[in-house]
């Protein structure tokens, strides 16, 4: 009898602690999961639509579900909503909405959303005819508790069409992403009225696009977008490391921190430092004689120069006599082979 009393206690035990975890899982969470907060673009241009996304899984349908979205900035105009439950549209009724160009909050009230139901809500508004400006959306989802959304933004793009090309856009292969300043472009486009010559000597700017290397102590260039409109460097910030913050002035002063440096509506530039890697004085023999002595009668010697800075400017090379007299033009034949970084004079 003892044995079996003690069997009797063990499974009124284990009812008891499987009835438990029954009650217990029946509680369920009051915070929707799987949620989600997209953008359709970050960088839509001036004037037109932007839809946000929101989306998740209801977890306790004994509350209602209630979106609360906030934007930093005015947008263009008032949002429309799209409120789908399991991907049928349904009618929001919360008594706390409120729609307008600067927040949407739109929800179910209490017995109209089930546990494990799928919603989608879809808004859509027309950003502000401005470019340039960026507006952050933040805020939460609640289902009987807030669960905090992920902060998105878009910034607007210009919607203006580019200007009249250069007269001598023809001749040059245009900035693009793919081509912000190759050293033969850098300077070379003039609008209508313009000089269109350039040389690393001149005082004119040269122009220079998204995506492109700078270097310190860079002087004389203009920093154009996609449509060619001028972009300020005091509106470039550095994005990342002890400097994060500090702007870009004409010219790049030769202590300017190394690094990225970004406007937030789509264009930045790398500001590396100037160096010469290889500097070597070749004979006759192509053999290395830097630091001695070439000799007069060493008529096919050559100057070996690699560098990391040729889409600015071009290597000069001063040669003098041993009383430090400029014979440069008597020296040097100046037939040049450019070959990326690297430049050869004989």
């Amino acid at each position: 009898m003892t044995l079996d009393a003690k069997k009797t206690r063990a499974i009124l035990l284990a009812v008891i602690m499987a009835t438990s975890v029954v009650a217990m899982g029946g509680l369920g969470s009051a915070e929707v999961t799987g949620e989600s907060a997209d953008l359709s673009t970050q960088t839509p241009e001036q004037g037109t639509d932007v839809t946000v996304t929101v989306s998740g899984t209801v977890n306790n349908g004994s509350n209602g579900l209630l979106l609360t979205h906030n934007f930093n900035q005015s947008v263009g105009s008032t949002p429309t909503v799209d409120f789908q439950i399991n991907g049928n549209t349904v009618q929001p009724n919360s008594a706390s909405e409120v729609i307008s160009n600067n927040q949407v909050t739109v929800g179910k009230v209490s017995g109209q959303v089930n546990t494990s139901d799928s919603f989608t809500i879809d808004y859509t508004f027309t950003t502000e005819d401005v470019a340039g400006k960026t507006v952050e959306i933040t805020g939460s989802i609640d289902n009987g508790q807030q669960t905090a959304l992920g902060a998105i933004q878009y910034t607007t793009q210009s919607s203006q069409q580019s200007p009249d090309q250069p007269a001598n856009a023809g001749d040059v292969t245009p900035i693009t992403s793919d081509n912000p300043s190759p050293s033969e472009n850098r300077g070379q486009f003039a609008f209508p009225g313009e000089d269109a010559s350039y040389t690393t000597a001149d005082d004119v700017d040269g122009d220079v696009g998204n995506g492109a290397t700078i270097f310190q102590g860079e002087e004389d260039i203009t920093f154009r977008d996609g449509n060619f409109d001028e972009v300020g460097p005091a509106t470039l910030e550095r994005t990342a490391g002890d400097n994060e913050g500090v702007t870009l002035s004409f010219p790049i002063p030769n202590d300017q921190a190394e690094g990225s440096y970004a406007n937030g509506a789509g264009f930045s530039v790398t500001v590396q430092e100037p160096r010469v890697t290889t500097l070597e004085v070749q004979n006759n023999g192509e053999n290395d004689v830097s630091g001695g002595i070439l000799e007069s009668d060493q008529d096919d010697a050559s100057v070996l120069v690699e560098y990391n800075y040729e889409e600015a400017e071009n290597i000069e090379l001063t040669v003098e006599d041993e009383n430090g007299v400029d014979v440069t033009g008597e020296a040097l034949d100046l037939t040049v082979h450019q070959q990326t970084d690297r430049q050869t004079t004989e």
